[in-house]
């Protein structure tokens, strides 16, 4: 599975980087939150953390997919030593 997911990845980080670009916050959530075990299992924790400040940065969404992002971010944090 995770070989499917690293030869698409620069897709998964494009998608995410025009989300946060046309203001599509509920989307950038949502997959921010899906990659979330991806940056655990291959240690970007560094890089999922950084994509976390930026989905979460933008302006709007749902309060739904914003908390279950915090909560993930947070839980990245936490596994950096950062809690």
């Amino acid at each position: 599975m995770f070989e499917q997911l690293e030869s698409r990845y620069g897709d998964l980080q494009a998608a995410m980087q025009w989300f946060v670009d046309e203001g599509r916050t509920d989307e950038a959530l949502r997959l921010a939150t899906a990659l979330a075990p991806v940056w655990t299992a291959t240690k970007r924790l560094d890089e999922g953390s950084e994509w976390f400040d930026r989905t979460l940065a933008s302006p709007g969404g749902d309060d739904a997919h914003r908390g279950r992002a915090s909560f993930a971010g947070g839980m990245l944090a936490f596994w950096k030593g950062n809690d």
